[in-house]
């Protein structure tokens, strides 16, 4: 029996292409939903590779532009707090000028001061309250804070907000003065040196660990300001060697010069008797040698009318003059008070100039020497450390003042030992401690505007006074640093102790009175 197979070829066929068709149109469908040509490997294999990787970039990308949103909104947020700041300082820097002239009474800067007190408070407020998203952002503790604004490795910023609270803000500055050195003819330049002695010097700054810092004998300026930069402490130093040259006299002269950092270079520089300028040409004969010396010179004219040339050195290396020599009697005075004369075959003609530091800090400091006799550490903002230079302004004080009492004049050091021999008085005054508030112009670094209670301890007016008692009716002016006297009247305190007039009032009693008349006295005391 034979066996049949019935097939349907068209059907089959109708039915794979309606398969396919339907396949088709869901891929279609699923392109138009996702909007993408590439929805799975089935699409595109490499291309759903590559189509992934850039969409990671991208969307790295778009959250790294949030970031950096993030960012500048922080940033923002700073500096608006930043300007009121700003403002506040300036405010603050207008007071203290108002406040320096001549104008303002004891009273009006007692006003002034309380001004600048309220604008310090603000300011602290400000540093210790301005935030983003919960954390400070002025008070030092914001630091190294990274933001991510690329969509690979490394690609950030790095944001760093100092401490701008009033107790960290601002730079403590040290200046110290120049050596000048002589010699006399017949002598070699080289065998001197500036009068730098070898010693240690220690660092602090804030409450930093001190820090030690060897100098050599000799070194010059520029030396040691390397050392000190180098030695650890958070200070910046900065070297320059400057010198006033004034020209006296009359002929030609002329004189070899150098710098310690060229020490054997020198430079002959002559100037002739000629009928104009010869500072003008001594300025001239030292820059056409700078290449040699890398000592620059200028001409300059002193508030009297005088020419001088001021020299700069400005690296901070030593300047070396020598072999000065004159057909006349010209002489070379360096600085208008004549630190160093070079006179020429009969007296000096050689000189050696140091330079000057200049020590900024971002904190109170202190640098102390072992050198007893302080050939750096010196200068008119030493402080009253012989050995030391203290810049903290809260220790920082005035040594010295004068007292004008009923039209006698006396200056009393509070630093000065007491006299070797005791001096007569014509009225017992003992030592008499009073108060006063004083309005100074202070270093670098200290509080502006700010007043500040000092208490004078007076112990070398007198020693021993003749007589040994005195009368109750006593009237006397007293005037301090030059201002306006203040006319006294002892009667009132003395009566408090129970002293009428014409009585002989004991000494200590006196003196009582004495302080409580001064301490009573607005002019004196603002009670502030």
């Amino acid at each position: 029996m034979a066996l049949t197979v019935n097939t349907n070829v068209s059907a089959l066929n109708a039915q794979r292409a309606t398969l396919q068709s339907q396949g088709e149109m869901a891929s279609a469908m699923e392109r138009l939903a996702t909007g993408k040509r590439i929805n799975s490997a089935v699409d595109d294999a490499a291309g759903l590779a590559i189509a992934a990787r850039m969409e990671s970039q991208v969307s790295g990308l778009n959250q790294a532009v949030r970031n950096a949103n993030d960012a500048i909104s922080l940033v923002s947020t700073a500096e608006g707090a930043l300007q009121e700041t700003t403002a506040i300082l300036q405010r603050i820097r207008e007071l203290s000028i108002q406040s320096a002239g001549g104008a303002p009474s004891n009273a009006d800067r007692v006003n002034l001061n309380k001004e600048v007190i309220q604008l310090q408070e603000e300011l602290a407020r400000i540093a210790n309250t301005t935030r983003f998203n919960g954390g400070l952002l002025l008070n030092g503790s914001f630091v190294a804070t990274d933001f991510q604004i690329g969509q690979s490795n490394n690609e950030e910023i790095t944001v760093n907000i100092t401490d701008v609270r009033p107790e960290r803000i601002g730079a403590y500055t040290q200046n110290t003065v120049k050596n000048v050195g002589l010699i006399s003819v017949g002598h070699d330049l080289k065998t001197i040196d500036n009068g730098v002695n070898q010693q240690t010097l220690v660092v602090q700054v804030g409450n930093e660990v001190p820090r030690t810092v060897s100098i050599n004998k000799g070194d010059d300026a520029r030396t040691i300001s390397d050392k000190l930069n180098e030695g650890g402490a958070q200070i910046n130093t900065t070297a320059v060697t400057k010198s006033n040259v004034y020209v006296d006299g009359v002929g030609s002269f002329s004189f070899k010069i150098s710098s310690s950092s060229t020490p054997d270079i020198e430079d002959t520089v002559t100037v002739g008797a000629t009928a104009g300028s010869q500072a003008a040409s001594l300025a001239a004969e030292i820059n056409r040698g700078y290449p040699e010396h890398n000592i620059s010179a200028t001409l300059q004219v002193d508030d009297n009318g005088n020419e001088y040339v001021q020299m700069v050195q400005k690296n901070g290396y030593d300047i070396r003059v020598q072999s000065f020599v004159t057909t006349g009697n010209s002489t070379l005075d360096f600085d208008e008070d004549k630190v160093a004369e070079l006179t020429g075959a009969y007296g000096y003609t050689s000189t050696v100039v140091g330079g000057a530091i200049t020590i900024d800090a971002p904190a109170s400091f202190l640098i102390s020497s072992d050198d007893a006799s302080n050939t750096i550490l010196q200068g008119t903002r030493a402080s009253l450390e012989v050995v030391g230079v203290n810049s903290d302004p809260s220790v920082y004080q005035d040594r010295s003042f004068d007292v004008n009492v009923s039209g006698v004049t006396k200056t009393v050091n509070l630093a000065a030992p007491p006299p070797a021999v005791p001096r007569d008085a014509t009225s017992p005054v003992l030592a008499v401690e009073f108060t006063a508030t004083q309005q100074t112009q202070g270093p670098s670094g200290q509080q502006i505007g700010a007043l500040r209670r000092n208490s004078y301890t007076v112990t070398t007016i007198d020693t021993n006074t003749t007589p040994a008692r005195g009368s109750a009716d006593v009237q006397f002016s007293l005037s301090v640093n030059g201002g306006d006297a203040q006319d006294l009247d002892m009667a009132a305190a003395l009566s408090a102790l129970g002293h009428e007039s014409g009585d002989a009032v004991p000494a200590a009693d006196f003196a009582a009175a004495m302080q409580t008349t001064i301490s009573n006295n607005p002019y004196f005391d603002s009670g502030d």
